[in-house]
């Protein structure tokens, strides 16, 4: 057999308490085992050793050289199992782990990162990869388990998913701030009918793009689009630029790019969603507590 099978967990127990109580009696008792049975095993690991691990006189018990040596080992290995228990315990409560989470582009300009940080501030210990995904990619993504939850734009349509929490917003018009509907408090967007347009371009964005489209044309407006750009930063840094006008999420307006004017857009007025989404099916502890601090149904 070998000496760690001989040893054994509950034997480096029994040595740490007897060499911390340095009494027999006391050590059985905290132990909750009987003296003779203590006895016992620390005659067996001295044995395994081969070398005492006490000296015992009628009146008192004391570490040997060897004892002192081993206690820093018993202890370093037990703290270590200590510490390997705490951490199941706490993938299991959702406090420890790794959550791979997607999200569209326009998530990062509404609620996800105070989502995020809301979640930080509760799960420290939880590592957060994120990955900006189109929707219909993520829904693949989350499908096959490569993604723990995603921030999908809506629609979502695609089977196998479910929605967890749902966000809107409605669309402004977006304006160089010398355009002669600037200071309009609203507009319509047939009022954009003859005007260039700047927008996201499809690849980067497709949802948006294909919804600005929709929305455009559901209003009577083709519009002209000029300039495409990759990132919304860079979209109303055209419309800043006299390039063209837009239409965009409200939460665009947090770019706070000068020369720019967000009005909004009277009568029925475009919206765009946002789903937080996960594959059906069992969630990880970590992915419900995510759920949980989003104020989400789990």
């Amino acid at each position: 057999m070998h000496i760690t099978q001989m040893l054994g967990l509950p034997s480096l127990r029994y040595f740490t308490v007897l060499a911390e109580e340095l009494h027999f009696g006391r050590a059985a008792t905290r132990l909750g085992i009987a003296q003779p049975f203590l006895s016992q095993k620390i005659g067996v690991l001295e044995q395994a050793l081969g070398s005492p691990l006490f000296l015992r006189t009628s009146r008192r018990v004391e570490l040997t050289e060897a004892g002192a040596v081993f206690l820093d080992s018993a202890r370093r290995i037990l703290g270590e199992l200590e510490r390997g228990v705490d951490r199941i315990h706490a993938l299991a409560r959702g406090e420890l782990g790794t959550l791979n989470i997607g999200y569209v582009m326009i998530g990062m300009l509404m609620v996800v990162p105070d989502l995020l940080r809301t979640f930080r501030l509760a799960y420290p210990q939880v590592r957060l990869s994120l990955h900006e995904i189109h929707t219909a990619p993520q829904a693949v993504q989350l499908r096959q388990g490569d993604l723990d939850l995603g921030f999908l734009s809506q629609p979502v349509t695609e089977p196998g998913l479910r929605t967890h929490r749902e966000w809107s917003e409605p669309y402004d018009a977006v304006l160089p701030s010398d355009h002669p509907l600037a200071n309009a408090q609203t507009i319509r967007l047939s009022d954009l009918a003859k005007e260039p347009f700047v927008s996201v371009s499809r690849p980067s964005s497709p949802e948006m793009y294909d919804q600005m489209l929709w929305e455009c044309r559901k209003a009577g407006v083709t519009p002209s689009i000029v300039q495409e750009a990759g990132s919304w930063q860079a979209v109303v840094s055209l419309v800043a630029a006299g390039i063209g006008v837009t239409i965009a999420p409200k939460c665009v307006s947090r770019l706070r790019i000068p020369r720019v004017k967000y009005r909004e857009l009277s009568g029925a007025a475009p919206t765009y969603g946002l789903a937080l989404c996960t594959a059906e099916g069992a969630l990880s502890p970590a992915a419900e507590s995510f759920l949980e601090s989003c104020g989400a149904h789990v």
